[in-house]
């Protein structure tokens, strides 16, 4: 996502949240730019007045991400939004994200 592009825009855009996962796992994984070096990224793109959204489950996402390497950003963000519309606990089989996240719990079966 460049600050670039998105700051000289005519008029405000809405960024996908899926585009900004796609983002940061492009950002790590291809570029190997540290977690917390992404979301500060992402988040001066979110941050610009040319940018329109509630990216309040995105942002949450991008901050248990950042201090969980374990954890995935997909993960953290469908715990997010589950937390979001108190829609908690979220079970899950991912033993990871229910040790590490406080909305998940881990569904046996």
């Amino acid at each position: 996502m460049s600050v670039r592009l998105f700051s000289n825009l005519a008029s405000p855009v809405t960024v996908d949240d899926q585009a900004i996962v796609e983002v940061a796992f492009a950002l790590e994984r291809h570029y190997q730019v540290a977690r917390a070096d992404c979301q500060m990224m992402v988040e001066a793109v979110l941050n610009l007045r040319t940018v329109a959204g509630d990216y309040t489950a995105i942002r949450a996402a991008l901050n248990v991400w950042a201090t969980h390497p374990k954890l995935s950003l997909p993960d953290c963000y469908v715990a997010e939004k589950a937390l979001a519309a108190g829609a908690v606990p979220l079970w899950t089989f991912d033993r990871k994200l229910a040790s590490q996240h406080p909305a998940a719990r881990l569904a046996s079966g």
